[in-house]
């Protein structure tokens, strides 16, 4: 099997779960105002949409249903909820490791994400990744986000590197679709939200990425691979 040359990787869901966080921190601004939680099988279905879009549909549910209230403090409870859950969150098991591999040997680091420049800058920051990583890819409002290739194009580009010699690392089919579309080869690792969805596609499926040698799919050179061992 070819290794590649280089690792890009989703964020959302994939080096963070932010996924969770979000989907609870809606449940709990629900509950404040006496609706329903969404279920889970309802919010798979939003997973790799622009978090804007999302919010519009399900803070425009209790606008709807309690008159007087007003979108933009919904958007700072909502917010105030996620940030209190994200902040307990780690980095996800494997990813330090993929991310130090491919950099002992000489491998360009990227990352793709249909979230905006500045939520994917700031959490790699908060985090203490964003020094690891050699080029951000992320979406801007208007602009066309994943299943579409175009932000896995757009790392490849940054990095100087043909999507074929690229592996992706995503926890989504959404992101999945995306990689294969720019010509990639993907690896996946749902999270707890994108568990029970289907990965048909995928290279390489794990429960973890911490379960997947990166020597398998990144071309370490011997150098590298003795250092690691």
């Amino acid at each position: 099997m070819q290794r590649s040359q280089a690792l890009i990787l989703d964020f959302d869901g994939t080096i963070l779960d932010t996924e969770w966080p979000i989907f609870a921190a809606n449940n709990e601004l629900y509950a404040e105002f006496g609706l329903p939680e969404v279920p889970i099988e309802e919010w798979r279905l939003t997973i790799g949409i622009a978090d804007h879009e999302m919010e519009h549909d399900f803070l425009g549910r209790i606008l709807r249903s309690v008159p007087g209230t007003s979108r933009a403090e919904l958007h700072e409870r909502r917010l105030a909820h996620r940030d209190r859950l994200m902040a307990a969150e780690p980095v996800r098991p494997g990813i330090v490791e993929w991310i130090d591999a491919a950099r002992l040997a000489g491998l360009p680091v990227g990352v793709a994400s249909s979230s905006t420049p500045r939520w994917v800058e700031g959490n790699l920051e908060r985090l203490g990744l964003r020094p690891l990583v050699d080029f951000v890819a992320a979406t801007e409002r208007g602009q066309e986000g994943k299943p579409a290739p175009r932000v896995y194009l757009h790392a490849c580009s940054g990095l100087g590197i043909d999507p074929a010699r690229a592996i992706a690392v995503e926890d989504s089919p959404t992101g999945l679709t995306a990689a294969i579309a720019a010509g990639m080869r993907c690896v996946t690792v749902p999270n707890r939200i994108t568990a029970a969805m289907s990965f048909d596609g995928s290279h390489h499926h794990a429960v973890s990425l911490a379960h997947v040698d990166p020597a398998e799919w990144l071309d370490l050179g011997s150098a590298a691979l003795e250092r690691l061992i």
